[in-house]
């Protein structure tokens, strides 16, 4: 189970009826992640169907994310921590991005998981594991491996 789910909020306001406020962050917080997130066009609330699709709702939770990221102080601390930073930009980018592709391109929505890092972590796995015990490829290097993979994913079985 996730710490920041929807089910832990109901758990919250059903123990705690008089700490809405620390559900509601919970569930906040579920739904900013969700949202930055999505694989499939449509889902079961507006946090999990692609960015853009019920934008008036999706730009609400991200903007409330983006507020609560900036509002919130850690003892000791006279600055935002980089993941505070880090989400307000990321929040900004995906709307500025949305903005653009739509003005430019007609874009209808995002899929926004494919925006996150786990695609550029996964390509620079294969291409490291192309090397078996060499780890850290030159430029010259990963160039022939990354050639490799092109070619291995647009070859087809023949025969049998």
């Amino acid at each position: 189970m996730q710490l920041f789910s929807r089910k832990t909020a109901a758990a919250i306001r059903y123990i705690m009826p008089d700490n809405s406020e620390m559900a509601d962050f919970f569930t906040l917080v579920n739904d900013a992640f969700d949202l930055l997130n999505v694989r499939h066009k449509q889902g079961k609330f507006a946090s999990t169907t692609a960015y853009g699709l019920k934008l008036d709702e999706q730009n609400r939770i991200l903007d409330a994310m983006s507020d609560a990221c900036a509002r919130l102080t850690v003892i000791g601390k006279q600055s935002l921590l980089p993941i505070q930073k880090g989400f307000v930009m990321s929040i900004a980018a995906l709307k500025g991005l949305f903005c653009q592709l739509q003005r430019d391109y007609d874009v209808k929505y995002i899929l926004t998981a494919r925006l996150n890092q786990d695609c550029l972590e996964n390509f620079f796995s294969q291409i490291r594991g192309l090397g078996r015990h060499y780890d850290y490829p030159t430029p010259t290097s990963v160039k022939h491996r990354f050639r490799l993979l092109l070619i291995s994913r647009n070859t087809v079985e023949l025969g049998n």
